[in-house]
């Protein structure tokens, strides 16, 4: 028999620690899953699968690291910023900057849309 401490396995895949106490082999610190990321939930153990990644509620609340973007939010597990400019969404004419690949974030598009409507501003005013 080992003493209490020793260390043992319990054959239980959800305890981290195994220790001896009074003969027996007494698991603890329980596996404790982490959320993957800000789209995400916490999740739950499972000895076959590990953790679980559950995804949060589309439309919730997130920070995609673009500050170009005013609203973010999780759709599909992932973060998605959006813009409350009409005009800033990747579906300009085929020979914009945007389809030519020189355009790459939503701070890129808003500039250049910004700068689109300074010229078209110009060319009414001349």
């Amino acid at each position: 028999m080992k003493s209490d401490g020793a260390t043992c396995d319990d054959s239980n895949p959800c305890t981290k620690t195994d220790t001896c106490q009074s003969g027996t082999c007494v698991g603890s610190n329980p596996v404790a899953c982490t959320a993957l990321d800000q789209c995400h939930d916490v999740g739950t153990w499972d000895v076959t699968n590990g953790c679980s990644q559950p995804i949060k509620v589309n439309n919730t609340a997130c920070d995609d690291g673009d500050s170009g973007t005013d609203t973010d939010v999780c759709i599909s597990g992932v973060c998605m910023g959006t813009s409350s400019w009409p005009e800033a969404t990747p579906s300009a004419p085929n020979n914009s900057p945007v389809h030519r690949g020189i355009i790459s974030t939503a701070r890129q598009l808003q500039t250049a849309q910004y700068l689109s409507i300074a010229f078209r501003l110009v060319k009414i005013l001349v």
